[in-house]
């Protein structure tokens, strides 16, 4: 299904073109779903997801050697690593393509009482907003792939590096998507009786993925029952 959709959006349509804030991330009151744990929940003991959590923060910490140490975050989202790591650094800066969730970050660091954290919005794809060897360590969670030139991003965090800092890059694993989830659709409801169709396209082999958005005037399940399928409202 997703392949037909695709087909007929390019023959049909006019896509135009966007990056990841304008097409997710502008729209989004919480990129995590309100699930981080120390930033929206309390830290639960019983939850393997909350140790895993806890786990790649510390590796994140020690991988920068960030102990009361200068950090830059690149592409916090809703304020992780940055946040959590605050406490055990000496000031950590993060650095938003999305307008949107820099407001966000903001907003949990003085709900959370964090004075050494703070978030500075750049154009995504612009040079970062910082002076040569500015920072002891760079840390970025799934967001160095979301920029337009993934290969100028890392040149950029390199520049604002001191020397013998460190990067630790989490990113996100194409490999997840083989087995026929290289093309995906889902359905999001947007308010009322309006939802928004998404269809994923990716290629694991090139490393690379594309999304198309279809704004729709109907309840996801009319959604799902027009295009011959059944899912979840989402």
């Amino acid at each position: 299904m997703p392949g037909l959709l695709i087909e007929w959006i390019e023959q049909n349509l006019q896509p135009e073109k966007c990056n990841s804030e304008q097409f997710f991330y502008d729209d989004m009151e919480s990129q995590s779903g309100h699930c981080l744990p120390l930033i929206y929940e309390e830290f639960d003991i019983t939850r393997r997801g909350h140790w895993c959590d806890r786990g790649a923060m510390f590796d994140f910490l020690f991988s920068v050697r960030g102990e009361g140490k200068c950090l830059l975050d690149f592409g916090p989202g809703d304020g992780w690593p940055s946040l959590i790591a605050a406490p055990f650094a000496g000031e950590v800066v993060g650095v938003e393509g999305s307008r949107k969730r820099r407001c966000v970050c903001d907003e949990n660091a003085a709900r959370m009482g964090i004075p050494n954290a703070s978030f500075v919005y750049a154009e995504p794809g612009s040079p970062l907003p910082f002076d040569d060897e500015t920072f002891d360590g760079v840390m970025a969670a799934s967001s160095v792939e979301q920029t337009p030139e993934p290969k100028a991003t890392l040149g950029d965090l390199y520049r604002v590096l001191r020397p013998g800092g460190r990067i630790r890059i989490m990113y996100e694993d194409p490999d997840r998507y083989r087995d026929g989830r290289q093309r995906e659709a889902a359905v999001e409801k947007t308010g009322g009786k309006e939802s928004r169709l998404v269809v994923y396209v990716r290629d694991a082999e090139m490393e690379t993925a594309s999304m198309f958005s279809l704004a729709i005037s109907l309840p996801p399940d009319q959604v799902w029952n027009l295009l011959g399928q059944t899912g979840p409202a989402r």
